[in-house]
């Protein structure tokens, strides 16, 4: 939307409200020194997981990626039926945060030129570890939030989902009778002692360009986004707010009915927050990203192919779109 001009620069107008918001938060709504929006609410990336199954099962919460390996395993030994995690070809934002989280950077602009790096090394790295897991039958490869893996879900046998922190309200919805039972943990690292991960989703309030009351927006969206009542609101809804005070303010509430048990959800939550990956650029053609990489992953679990190719295949759509759109993209 900023590439297409559809939002006004409220730069003149939030600057007194920056300081509210982290760096990392700040930058998700600013391009090229302009400001485009107030967040509102972000999600950062954590493990959501059945405590409950997991205690059955006598298996230990996986602190990096390799131990997400070992304990897959363990929960098909134990219990054919069931699985730690899926592998869902739909989920373009969740692997693209799990690739910004091994060190990929899919989109980044200097002095005008893209260079895109969807199926950078690290992305590759990504995908190959997923492919080895999907081979051995190790996590489910099919859709989330289908009626046949909720029914899963509802049966106690998909024991986790490595989401961001809006997770617990979408798996409330589906599965209410389980609530207590799921906790959340920081989510698996790639390399041991590296806690840093990426958002997956939020949002925000902006102010369109042709908007005959820009500075009467850009107020509400600042009131919206760090006035008590605004965020309380927020929190109550399940949402983690964006603003430094209202991550605050979660210390002093109950956490989402999901996990209702567990007494340190908002501190788990907010040292997620904390250690978010910073200065994370998207590129102005995120919607044929998410398109051309849905279709490809599909095809990959469908045709047992290379997901690395199917990352491949991505790359080469969405440096074939900018190109087409007048964009000048670095390589080939």
């Amino acid at each position: 939307m900023i590439v297409a001009g559809a939002l006004a620069d409220i730069s003149a107008h939030t600057a007194d409200i920056k300081d509210a918001f982290t760096p990392e938060v700040w930058s998700l709504t600013s391009f090229d020194g302009a400001v485009y929006g107030v967040p509102q609410d972000v999600g950062p990336m954590v493990m959501v997981y059945n405590r409950k199954r997991f205690d059955e099962l006598k298996i230990p919460v996986p602190k990096t990626w390799q131990e997400f390996a070992t304990v897959a395993a363990d929960v098909r030994k134990k219990d054919p039926d069931a699985y730690l995690a899926t592998f869902a070809p739909e989920e373009f934002g969740n692997f693209a945060g799990l690739a910004q989280q091994a060190g990929a950077t899919w989109w980044k602009v200097q002095d005008q030129t893209w260079t895109v790096g969807i199926a950078d090394p690290a992305s590759t790295e990504v995908a190959a570890y997923w492919q080895g897991l999907v081979d051995k039958d190790l996590v489910k490869a099919e859709p989330l939030l289908t009626p046949e893996w909720n029914n899963q879900l509802n049966k106690g046998d998909i024991l986790s989902w490595p989401s961001a922190l809006w997770a617990p309200g979408v798996l409330y919805g589906i599965a209410e009778k389980q609530a207590g039972d799921w906790a959340i943990a920081p989510l698996p690292q790639w390399t041991e002692g590296d806690d840093r991960v990426a958002f997956q989703g939020g949002s925000a309030i902006a102010v369109t360009k042709n908007s005959k009351h820009a500075q009467a927006a850009a107020t509400f969206a600042k009131w919206m986004n760090t006035d008590k009542t605004a965020y309380d609101i927020q929190i109550a809804a399940g949402e983690y707010p964006a603003s430094l005070a209202g991550q605050q303010a979660t210390a002093s509430s109950d956490p989402p009915k999901l996990v209702a048990n567990q007494k340190d959800y908002w501190e788990v939550a907010t040292k997620a927050a904390q250690r978010t990956i910073p200065h994370i650029s998207w590129g102005p053609n995120v919607g044929t990203a998410q398109s051309a990489f849905q279709d490809a992953m599909a095809a990959a679990i469908r045709d047992r192919t290379p997901l690395v190719q199917a990352l491949q295949k991505t790359q080469q759509v969405v440096v074939d779109d900018m190109k087409a759109t007048g964009f000048k993209v670095a390589g080939p």
